[in-house]
């Protein structure tokens, strides 16, 4: 699902759940922000939480003997997952993918 999550962002320049809430993503200079920027931006959201996902399969898979690692690695990920939603609240205006893409969240 991330990996359709970010080529949604690629072809509607920010993904569904902006645009149903009216936000419109865009660069510095206020035009739209490029496709690339719009999927970068999901892809940094969503890669650290697939990466850790992944090792904690990989884990689990290889050294099923371990698994208080395989545990400790898949709820790291839920910790990062909500870390990332919990810096959105705070920090609505822009948060650190924002920042990182280069993007700004405005009203459409």
């Amino acid at each position: 699902c991330p990996a359709m999550w970010v080529i949604w962002a690629f072809l509607s320049r920010g993904g569904m759940t902006l645009a149903m809430m009216g936000i419109a993503l865009v660069r510095k200079d206020g035009r739209k922000a490029t496709r690339l920027q719009c999927a970068w931006r999901a892809l940094l959201v969503w890669a650290p939480v697939v990466a850790l996902l992944e090792w904690s399969f990989w884990i689990d898979l290889h050294y099923p003997e371990s698994i208080w690692w395989y545990w400790s690695i898949w709820w790291l990920a839920l910790v990062v997952l909500l870390s990332e939603a919990a810096l959105a609240l705070l920090f609505p205006s822009r948060s650190l993918h924002d920042r990182l893409a280069g993007t700004f969240l405005v009203p459409k």
